[in-house]
């Protein structure tokens, strides 16, 4: 392509940008105030509407940040989508509330990342479980809630192709893990009794749910990572790699935990 036209198309989408960010400035500068529109060189902050808006004659004319930042984020967006020939729309990859493509689960390329995700989130539940039991009659022990949960994930299993022997491997993984922060956190309160929580959750009505939420979740999430569990080295590496991002965020006591909850997401056949 000669180097006029690319220059022509590159910059077309970066003037309406522009075009864009002066129409927005002199929008929001003409709904303000004569007073405020007249105000010194000194940056004042105004609130109107909820929002603050940052009035300094000779840079932002009075435009909401809001606004001003839309404006910039839609600049670059275009100018980038017509350097790479695509549409802003098309080329950004979503909004701040989605999350990232690569926490996805089921992602190509990090297959096991949400699989991982979800044993961490068990795994902070685990906390509440420690929170409800300590100092009650309760034990971390529970055999018949565990069989219970077991049993509802080796009958739920074959409707949904998975192999009940693995899921109920994979969900034991997972109540030993919860039992590994429980320990811990008895052992922390008992010796730093400072540290105990302040408040006791219901274990039927608060954190038993969210178990059972989680228990869905899991389920399909091994459901879509069948292919990747039995990749034999390859699911290795990936459960590895999948680790290794998930305990980032993780103190020691739930590193280890994430540990044993993973130990098994790879198939053994």
């Amino acid at each position: 392509m000669d180097r006029r036209v690319r220059a022509v198309s590159v910059q077309a989408p970066m003037l309406r940008g522009l075009a864009n960010l002066r129409f927005l400035a002199r929008a929001d500068h003409a709904q303000l105030p004569r007073t405020v529109r007249r105000r010194p060189a000194r940056p004042v902050s105004n609130r109107r509407n909820g929002r603050f808006v940052i009035v300094r004659r000779g840079s932002l004319g009075g435009v909401s940040l809001g606004r001003w930042l839309l404006a910039v984020s839609t600049l670059v967006a275009t100018v980038i989508g017509g350097c790479s020939g695509q549409s802003p729309t098309s080329s950004a990859p979503g909004s701040s509330q989605q999350p990232s493509a690569l926490t996805q689960p089921g992602n190509p390329s990090d297959p096991l990342s949400g699989l991982a995700a979800l044993a961490v989130q068990r795994i902070m539940a685990a906390d509440q479980i420690a929170a409800a039991k300590f100092g009650t009659p309760q034990p971390i022990d529970d055999p018949p809630r565990e069989h219970q949960e077991l049993d509802s994930v080796a009958a739920a299993s074959p409707e949904m192709g998975i192999s009940s022997a693995e899921s109920v491997r994979f969900f034991r993984d997972q109540i030993e893990a919860s039992k590994v922060v429980q320990r811990g956190l008895y052992q922390l309160w008992t010796a730093h009794p400072k540290q105990r929580p302040a408040d006791r959750p219901d274990l039927s009505k608060q954190v038993r749910p969210e178990l059972d939420r989680l228990t869905t979740d899991i389920l399909r999430q091994l459901q879509a990572t069948i292919a990747a569990r039995h990749a034999g080295g390859q699911c290795a590496a990936q459960a590895s790699r999948a680790l290794a991002e998930a305990a980032k965020p993780l103190d020691q006591l739930h590193r280890d935990a994430l540990a044993v909850a993973l130990r098994s997401v790879c198939s053994q056949s």
